[in-house]
């Protein structure tokens, strides 16, 4: 087994670091409406960064990772709604009801590999987003679930003005940035990848493929369900559509755009994919074709994201040298 980013290892953290400076610094200026795209570019971060546990460590992909979002969003929504309206009960209680639903998907869709592994967290996922769509009486329905308000921390700390929530935001990006890296960069980090490019050598040299890959699954999971808590809080509701398919692709791009071979990748790709649908939004009534052409390019263009593609650049520079 070799670990993959050792050589760049201080420029990952380096660029990690500018952009949570950035976010950081963003925070005593933006206004609400840029707080709120802030946010939602830190949700995806921290949606992207988990994902990438499974999908750029073990080569698994899953396309049901939006049920885990929508999971969480809906039982923090549902418990200060109707049990008590306290932030952190309700971080907790959406952590552990990720965690169950994530551990019976993980082990029923590791059963097969690859492109059936897909095909049944698709599955799976569009079956959270049905029982979403169709359970009215507790989640409410097609109409989802509104009037979810922020409150305080420790009783002292309010969150309801969009910038304290924001710099809230920023720390759970940040705790998630930490904890991704110690896994990146840990021993089970090297087994993820190992498992990545030989199952059948990993599984010779004593580990077991399908219990790490699970390992990686949950994992992954519960950084999707840290996502959607902090969202329903932003948006102050919950849709069904958070559990569609379409909004498990979002971290696949993000991951894809940033660098898929990068710890840094996810969080880059993750911001600058949120400012470009922002952006194309705003301009254009297409804005799916447009962003769809781009993402073509970019893929094709910079087959190891836009961090690879630094990296490479750099690498090369190193060598001339």
């Amino acid at each position: 087994m070799k670990a993959v980013f050792d050589p760049f290892e201080s420029f990952e953290k380096f660029l990690v670091i500018v952009i949570i400076l950035g976010y950081f610094v963003a925070g005593f200026f933006a206004h609400k409406f840029l707080s709120f795209i802030l946010i939602k570019a830190m949700v995806l971060s921290i949606f992207a960064m988990g994902y990438s546990i499974l999908f750029a460590r073990t080569g698994y992909l899953s396309f049901g990772h939006a049920a885990f979002f929508a999971v969480s969003a809906y039982s923090a929504g549902l418990f200060v709604l109707h049990i008590k309206n306290s932030m952190l009960l309700a971080l907790v209680v959406a952590l552990l009801f990720t965690l169950v639903v994530s551990a019976i998907i993980g082990f029923l869709s590791l059963l097969r590999s690859k492109i059936y592994f897909a095909m049944l967290t698709l599955a799976f996922g569009m079956g959270i987003y049905t029982i979403i769509w169709e359970w009215e009486s507790l989640t409410g329905g097609d109409d989802g679930l509104i009037g979810i308000n922020r409150s305080s921390l420790f009783g002292s700390i309010s969150l309801v003005p969009i910038n304290h929530y924001y710099f809230f935001a920023l720390v759970l990006l940040i705790l998630t940035a930490i904890s991704i890296y110690f896994i990146v960069y840990s021993p089970l980090g090297l087994i993820l990848n190992g498992i990545k490019e030989n199952e059948t050598r990993m599984r010779y040299a004593g580990f077991s493929p399908k219990i790490y890959s699970f390992l990686a699954f949950v994992i992954s999971g519960l950084f999707a369900g840290v996502a959607g808590y902090i969202d329903v809080f932003l948006e102050n509701s919950a849709s069904p559509v958070m559990a569609h398919w379409s909004e498990s692709a979002l971290p696949i791009f993000a991951v894809l755009l940033g660098g898929i071979e990068s710890f840094s990748g996810p969080m880059v790709g993750a911001l600058l994919l949120t400012l470009l649908i922002t952006f194309l939004q705003t301009v254009s009534s297409e804005w799916k074709l447009w962003y769809g052409l781009i993402f073509i390019v970019v893929i094709l263009g910079l087959r190891g994201g836009i961090v690879g593609f630094v990296k490479s650049k750099l690498k090369g520079r190193g060598g001339e040298q």
